[in-house]
């Protein structure tokens, strides 16, 4: 199987996005106030529309996120794994194969851009984005209270980008890339993947679906 190795900056492709879906965001009546800020901020300087084409592709930076943390971080908030934290029941010699059935995560995160244009600071321009991952056949081996390995058979994603009520961008679809495994190493502690899970802080993951052991 396959390693996984994705985030949520490949799936959107922001930086491939095509020009006029972007001039709809610039030309948009949710935008202008930020031209008129930026405007005022730069005074006399007129802004080209590919100044703000660029600063909105940097939304694909801001966007490398490791999509296996928004589901570590979902699976430990649902509480079915925190019984394997017991070392009473599950001692460091003890392996377990966890399936999990049928599940749907949703994600909803909010990053912000904050650009500087001739040193002069612009602001922040918060975009609202909206992820489902869908998975079928997914595996976790546990060993030590840790998460050692995911493996992913097939998953789905759909997911939007917004500034306020203007949806700039919709994608939907099989995610290949999201399936095969992961190795963790010596692993992630159930208890405290909330903290070890890098680039979350401005995400929220739970469960859309049932899952069952």
């Amino acid at each position: 199987m396959s390693q996984i190795s994705s985030n949520l900056g490949n799936f959107f492709n922001i930086r491939d996005m095509p020009v006029e879906q972007i001039t709809a965001l610039i030309d948009s009546d949710q935008f202008k106030p930020i031209q008129k800020k930026i405007s005022k901020e730069l005074k006399s300087f007129v802004v080209p529309d590919i100044l703000y084409e660029k600063i909105i592709r940097e939304l694909g930076t801001l966007l490398n996120i490791d999509l296996q943390g928004i589901l570590l971080q979902a699976w430990n908030a649902s509480g079915n794994l925190h019984k394997y934290m017991d070392p009473k029941t599950y001692g460091d010699d003890d392996i377990i194969f966890l399936p999990l059935a049928e599940h749907s995560i949703v994600s909803e995160l909010h990053p912000k851009l904050r650009p500087t244009i001739n040193d002069i600071s612009i602001g922040e321009i918060q975009f609202d984005v909206d992820l489902k991952i869908s998975l079928k056949g997914a595996i976790l081996k546990i060993r030590s209270g840790c998460i050692m390995e995911i493996s992913i058979t097939e998953a789905s994603l759909a997911g939007s980008i917004r500034y306020q009520d203007f949806t700039l961008l919709q994608k939907e679809g099989d995610f290949n890339a999201f399936s095969g495994s992961l190795n963790l190493g010596d692993g992630i502690p159930i208890g405290e993947i909330a903290e070890k899970v890098n680039n979350l802080h401005n995400s929220i993951g739970k469960l859309a679906g049932q899952e069952e052991n």
